[in-house]
């Protein structure tokens, strides 16, 4: 005995075999061996299915879509998100000009529950759990020779050892690439403890500059002088300040 499946049958105008449902709605079986359609389910191939917005080649789901396996597509778009659960490492935008806004409060805590970062706008607090970690960078040159060096727009804190006269060229207090540095702050902290000594006039001291005629102050150099001292410069997006 033959079996059979699908098959399409191409009747002509004439044939009275009709199947129910709305134009445009993706047949699926009903039981008893007859097939229907639905308006919740619909193909749109000419742009006549209501609420597509004229766009053809779409499928078109009113209702709740249920899937156990994996969904690959070239983009999303979602109107409505009430919550994402998710597990796994993620990235959001790939990009310099991707902008991600959030409205509410945000908790970002580790797998055991602790919490790391608590943003609470109704009291308009963010609370760190663990204290701040900011970038540190060391500066040391060989004995007996003049140590030159530029900060870059990460660095925050810079140490400097050693007993020989240094010279820190601070970035561009303008930015660069795209990147503003208004209000970025540097702290430059001298860590040796012996008393720096002058090489071939250049004074024993660890000097800052500027970039490209910028000014510290309004001076072009700044001279930290002393045993361990420290200093704080801000940028107001065209010079650096002491404060």
């Amino acid at each position: 005995m033959s079996r059979f499946g699908w098959a399409y049958v191409n009747c002509d105008e004439s044939s009275d075999v009709s199947v129910a449902g709305v134009t445009g709605s993706v047949m699926f079986l009903t039981g008893n061996n007859s097939i229907s359609g639905s308006n919740y389910f619909m193909y749109n191939y000419d742009g006549s299915v209501p609420g597509a917005g004229g766009t053809t080649s779409s499928l078109i789901l009113t209702g709740t879509f249920f899937i156990s396996g994996a969904i690959s597509a070239s983009s999303y778009h979602f109107e409505d998100i009430t919550r994402i659960d998710s597990s796994g490492s993620t990235r959001f935008g790939n990009t310099n000009d991707d902008n991600h806004f959030r409205t509410g409060s945000l908790i970002v805590g580790k797998a055991a529950g602790s919490v790391i970062l608590d943003a609470d706008v109704d009291n308009v607090t963010i609370s760190l759990y663990g204290g701040v970690k900011h970038k540190y960078t060391n500066v040391s040159g060989a004995a007996g020779v003049i140590k030159y060096q530029s900060s870059s727009i990460s660095d925050y804190l810079i140490g400097v050892k050693g007993q020989c006269p240094v010279e820190i060229r601070l970035h561009s207090a303008s930015g660069s690439a795209g990147y503003s540095t208004t209000g970025s702050i540097i702290v430059i902290k001298d860590e040796f403890t012996g008393e720096r000594m002058p090489i071939d006039g250049v004074p024993a001291a660890i000097v800052l500059s500027g970039t490209d005629g910028e000014t510290i102050d309004g001076e072009p150099y700044y001279e930290m002088t002393g045993t361990m001292t420290a200093i704080s410069v801000y940028s107001n997006g065209s010079n650096w300040f002491v404060f």
